[in-house]
């Protein structure tokens, strides 16, 4: 039997380099000594944030709210909660209740318009993410309602042990379409989780360094515009002074001559 005693040839390692070139990648990280405002930035409250809609002249709140002022679906829901109370403590859980809807939909409003103008980047993208969430949810939520609907019960034939009727279900979806929506619910869940997980995260993550890069911009013009202010006061007082050593100075020579 013939044997290749010819040696290996030995590993080696391109040294000189690709033609093509990578871009390293953004971290995002937050510098240690902006980690005070990073967390200022995250902590907001949600109700704070300027609204998308304006409203024109003035607008006063009753001092006591009731959900006669609501839209039906929410009105219904509250006297549903009202049952079995009377007279002042139905009123102020009536009030209650209503404020608590209506803040609510507040966040509702800011959710699916997004965030007013004066919102950093971090509470714009964090009211995007939240839609995006809900916006997955409901799709995925239609998908298993079209699932679960049953057209009838089919009887196939009885249990002999029970007697009881052996029957199939028939559902408004069958065969491939209602493979192509299992496939379709599944990779909303997909994205779903990776919005609740990492792909959330980076987004946020993202959103809350620029929005420290935007805080320390706009606080380093604001000290600028303070020093200038201070410094224009100064050459004021300067030429003022100078205006009036130019007088005295003409003053005395003239006095002299």
């Amino acid at each position: 039997m013939f044997t290749d005693t010819t040696p290996p040839t030995p590993l080696t390692v391109d040294t000189t380099g690709s033609s093509s070139t990578f871009e390293k990648m953004p971290s995002y990280d937050i510098a240690s000594e902006d980690r005070e405002l990073a967390d200022a930035i995250t902590k907001f409250d949600p109700h704070s944030v300027p609204s998308p809609i304006e409203v024109e002249g003035e607008f006063r709140v009753p001092e006591r709210m009731t959900s006669r002022a609501l839209p039906d679906a929410m009105r219904y829901e509250i006297e549903q909660k009202l049952s079995g109370l009377s007279g002042a403590a139905r009123d102020q859980r009536d009030h209650d209740l209503t404020m608590e809807a209506l803040r609510k939909n507040s966040l509702g409003i800011r959710v699916r318009l997004g965030p007013g103008a004066g919102a950093n980047q971090y509470q714009r993208e964090a009211f995007a993410l939240q839609r995006d969430i809900e916006k997955l949810e409901a799709d995925a939520a239609g998908i298993l309602n079209s699932l679960n609907e049953v057209v009838r019960l089919d009887v196939v034939g009885v249990n002999p042990a029970t007697g009881e009727q052996l029957t199939n279900t028939v559902y408004r979806v069958e065969g491939a379409n209602r493979r192509g929506l299992e496939l379709r619910h599944a990779e909303l869940m997909r994205n779903l989780a990776a919005l609740e997980g990492v792909e959330g995260d980076r987004r946020l993550k993202r959103a809350l360094y620029d929005a420290v890069e935007s805080e320390k911009t706009s606080r380093a013009q604001l000290s600028r515009m303070s020093k200038a202010k201070a410094m224009a006061a100064d050459m004021l007082e300067q030429e003022e002074v100078t205006k009036l050593a130019t007088a005295f100075a003409a003053n005395r020579r003239n006095t002299i001559g």
